[in-house]
């Protein structure tokens, strides 16, 4: 069966009541997730309430072939942190049970996980959706290395997180390798660095758009949170406190699989690196 076109959508104003995302909006936010923390927390807490979109579905990817050897957790401990934040995000303020979902598609999946099959399975279970795909800066500049790239665009609409001038920078200077795709890149993109429009409400432009052939890709600007998945193994390993960087049901996932995250990540207590 041929393949639907997807829709197109209109580049949204910067009127604080209009949002990118609307009815029907569905965006994907994988990761690794190795483990998740709060700075992944907050882009997905962004998406639905700055982005506006009616879903939000995480989904941590199964074995993510750009990121070999990166002591990965069982796929089964991943799914369970992320399930205890979409517990926890759909519970309480405007979130309701439908906002948030996790998704095992990557996890039903055997071999690598690419996102372009993801995206071509979405279009075929779900034709009607608008969809949406998200993904940080240092993901996107590398973005010619993924499977099949230049099938991504057809696919969805991206949302490219970037947490100031430097990302916006580095995303441009990828762009311009490919004028065919991204013929309206522009050094004009660097003004949505002034401000923090993918988090603060009523803070100004909220979103910037480069065109491309097909689509358009709009840039959600977030605040810079300094907490990453190393640096969170590396603590764990030294028997650091984790206070902070994750929230309490992500912590208590992690603690009651002790003996599993010893045996991705290295031991407690331990002096490896």
């Amino acid at each position: 069966m041929a393949r639907s076109a997807p829709r197109t959508h209109r580049p949204m104003s910067n009127s604080t009541e209009e949002r990118l995302g609307g009815p029907g909006s569905v965006c994907i936010y994988g990761g690794s997730f190795n483990p998740m923390h709060s700075a992944h927390i907050r882009v997905a807490v962004a998406l639905h309430e700055a982005a506006g979109m009616e879903r939000v579905d995480i989904m941590p990817a199964a074995t993510p072939p750009h990121k070999p050897n990166c002591r990965l957790l069982p796929m089964s401990l991943r799914m369970a942190m992320a399930r205890a934040v979409e517990a926890r995000l759909n519970t309480g303020g405007s979130a309701s049970p439908t906002h948030y979902r996790v998704s095992d598609l990557e996890a039903r999946r055997t071999g690598p996980s690419y996102t372009v099959d993801t995206l071509r399975e979405y279009r075929r279970t779900e034709p009607d959706a608008r969809l949406f795909f998200c993904l940080g800066a240092t993901d996107m500049i590398v973005l010619d290395t993924w499977h099949a790239w230049r099938e991504l665009f057809e696919l969805a609409t991206f949302v490219v997180v970037t947490r100031g001038a430097n990302d916006v920078q580095d995303v441009l200077e990828f762009m311009g390798r490919y004028p065919d795709l991204f013929p309206d890149a522009s050094s004009e993109i660097r003004a949505l660095s002034a401000g923090f429009g993918g988090e603060y409400p009523h803070s100004g432009p909220e979103y910037a758009h480069i065109h491309w052939r097909g689509g358009w890709a709009p840039f959600m600007t977030m605040p810079r949170q300094d907490v990453s998945g190393s640096m969170i193994r590396t603590l764990w390993r030294a028997d650091r406190s984790l206070l902070g960087l994750m929230p309490e049901c992500v912590e208590d996932v992690l603690l009651a699989n002790a003996p599993a995250v010893d045996a991705a990540w290295g031991a407690r207590d331990s002096a490896q690196g």
